[in-house]
């Protein structure tokens, strides 16, 4: 096993599709209202609010001042759906005619149209956003198995400079000073859709620098939690605990895998850098 597991993952959607036809015919036949939904939550709306998967965050009309660490923590996880379901497309996990044309960060992108799809995603995404809420979140990942359940690709989204907040000022305005002693703000949103977009833009084009998947694959999202993190173990319980590979951590893990730097992200105080991890005995 070439790529490490993560501590705590999510299984994903058991959604077969037989062939491209047969696809299209499926996903005609779900209920048209859903579709119109889909289509319309993928839209940008006019006055600056966009629409994504049910979720509604505002664009760069948002007041500065109203920034706190719950809004930096929904505009990563709004960035993450869109690239859960850019990494699907491009990797060929679902036939790529179930999905929409739509555009996000106003840059093109692709979402699957199956209803199962699309909720499954949006799950993953709150139970990501809840941990993140914790600061207990070191790495995100999207990891790609192939059908023996042998780790592929991973694709990192590493986190853990992410402010340190409390959970009572989470609601707390975000502020950050200046060279010049000056309040600057804490996420600068023109900044923060440009990077994004470039981001979008280097995950778009994944597929040319990566080796073609084997048929049957599939996917999941994982956690890794920081070393003073807590396992979570309520109940309803959303995350598997995944015991590392032990054998594949530090350089050695480095050694056996190559990596493919995507972008770091830097605007104010939302900061990750993101990269892609590919198994070295990929054929």
């Amino acid at each position: 096993m070439n790529v490490d597991v993560s501590t705590l993952h999510l299984s994903s959607p058991n959604i077969v599709f037989l062939t491209d036809v047969e696809a299209r015919q499926d996903q005609c036949a779900c209920p048209t209202d859903h579709i119109k939904d889909v289509r319309h939550d993928l839209r940008e709306e006019a006055g600056g609010v966009t629409q994504y998967l049910g979720g509604t965050i505002t664009t760069s009309n948002m007041a500065q001042d109203t920034l706190t660490y719950r809004t930096l923590v929904a505009f990563f996880t709004d960035f993450l759906t869109v690239a859960i379901h850019t990494i699907l497309y491009e990797r060929k996990i679902y036939p790529q005619t179930s999905f929409l044309s739509a555009r996000k960060y106003n840059y093109a992108v692709r979402q699957s149209r199956h209803p199962k799809v699309c909720e499954w995603i949006n799950d993953a995404t709150v139970a990501v956003e809840t941990e993140l809420l914790k600061g207990t979140v070191e790495r995100v990942a999207v990891v790609i198995y192939t059908k023996d359940l042998k780790p592929r690709e991973r694709y990192v989204f590493d986190v853990s400079r992410f402010p340190a907040v409390s959970q009572v000022d989470l609601d707390t305005l975000l502020e950050r000073e200046g060279e010049d002693g000056e309040v600057l703000p804490a996420v600068p949103l023109v900044d923060i859709e440009e990077q994004f977009r470039a981001t979008m833009g280097k995950l778009a084009g994944c597929g040319a620098a990566l080796k073609p998947l084997p048929d049957g694959c599939t996917f999941t999202v994982a956690i890794e939690l920081k070393s003073e993190g807590h396992a979570p173990v309520s109940h309803p319980q959303p995350w598997v605990p995944v015991q590392p590979d032990l054998s594949n951590t530090g350089s050695e893990k480095h050694a056996r895998n190559v990596v493919h730097p995507v972008r770091a992200v830097a605007a104010g105080e939302m900061v990750f850098e993101s990269w892609i991890e590919e198994a070295t005995d990929a054929t």
